[in-house]
């Protein structure tokens, strides 16, 4: 072995994320998953320093490969398959590094992780897997990973899957508008190594609720917060860092120049001024009517462009939109 894993070091590392990534994590692996229910839970006892996470599917085949729960970076099925979140093999580990105590059921046998380390169990299930454990939390970080839940865009009805929260089933969102677009993803190649690839998929557009700020998903996981408009949901794996936390500035760039073409005609003049829009104008191609609406939202009907830098001389005259 060329070396270890300190679980309390990492541990801390992954605290800074909040706590709600661990419940993220959890749904994203099962929702990868040949599920039709997806369950989770959150509790904690009133006056208790700890709360238990649970979360179990239905999926026929459960957790096809036990050591995977514990192994770092094992190869895995998901890398290669661009509308799968998975990439690292990582989501249980990280989970198993904030809690005190799990224990993971499935088809192939159970596992215990506690003080004393890992312990094989004399359990299995039917169907499916459950995932238990028992980790720290404030009441400030409870009530954080219990709003989480709803900024989720969850699978819809018609992909044949029911999430629920401590009982209550987590409702699909309806879009305003979704498109088709070619985009960057990360998929592995024949040796597993993640390479860029531009693949063409589906991106979802949301109206936000009340109190939510514009965010990016991938696959209805929340991404990154960008102030703009719309919720954007892409339908493949993003080009995201290690921390999963933020991408090229280039590739959202595009996105938003692709979602302003395609949703201008419902721009108000606020819509129009938001940093969003502002920030992409000088950078791509957008559609003449989008830019039309774009720059009326912005400085009214007198607006007018002038055309690239290089193509300016003493006589210039002003375009009109």
């Amino acid at each position: 072995m060329w070396f270890e894993v300190d679980k309390v070091g990492l541990g801390k590392i992954l605290e800074q994320r909040g706590m709600k990534f661990v419940l993220f994590e959890l749904l994203q692996n099962a929702w990868d998953q040949n599920v039709s229910r997806v369950e989770r839970t959150l509790n904690k006892e009133l006056g208790s320093r700890y709360a238990t996470v649970r979360v179990e599917d239905d999926d026929p085949d459960g957790f096809k490969d036990m050591p995977h729960g514990w192994t770092l970076f094992a190869e895995s099925n998901k890398k290669s398959d661009a509308q799968k979140r998975g990439r690292f093999n990582l989501g249980e580990k990280l989970v198993l590094a904030v809690c005190e105590e799990v224990e993971l059921v499935t088809t192939s046998g159970g596992v215990r992780f506690d003080a004393a380390g890992r312990h094989r169990l004399r359990k299995r299930r039917e169907c499916g897997s459950a995932l238990t454990g028992r980790l720290k939390m404030t009441n400030e970080e409870m009530d954080e990973c219990v709003a989480a839940m709803d900024s989720l865009i969850p699978p819809a009805e018609s992909d044949g899957i029911v999430t629920t929260f401590n009982g209550r089933v987590l409702s699909p969102r309806s879009p305003l508008t979704s498109f088709e677009a070619s985009l960057q993803t990360v998929v592995a190649d024949a040796e597993g190594n993640l390479r860029l690839r531009t693949r063409k998929t589906t991106v979802m557009v949301y109206q936000p609720r009340p109190g939510e700020n514009g965010t990016l998903y991938e696959m209805g996981m929340p991404v990154l917060e960008t102030g703009d408009t719309y919720h954007v949901d892409v339908l493949q794996k993003l080009p995201l860092n290690f921390d999963r936390d933020n991408m090229p500035p280039s590739y959202l760039r595009a996105l938003r120049r692709l979602d302003l073409n395609v949703v201008y005609p419902s721009f108000s003049e606020t819509d129009s001024s938001a940093e969003r829009v502002r920030g992409t104008l000088g950078y791509a191609a957008f559609s003449p009517e989008a830019i039309r609406s774009a720059a009326a939202g912005l400085v009214g009907n007198k607006a007018v462009v002038l055309p690239p830098a290089s193509s300016w001389h003493c006589n210039h005259t002003l375009d009109k939109v």
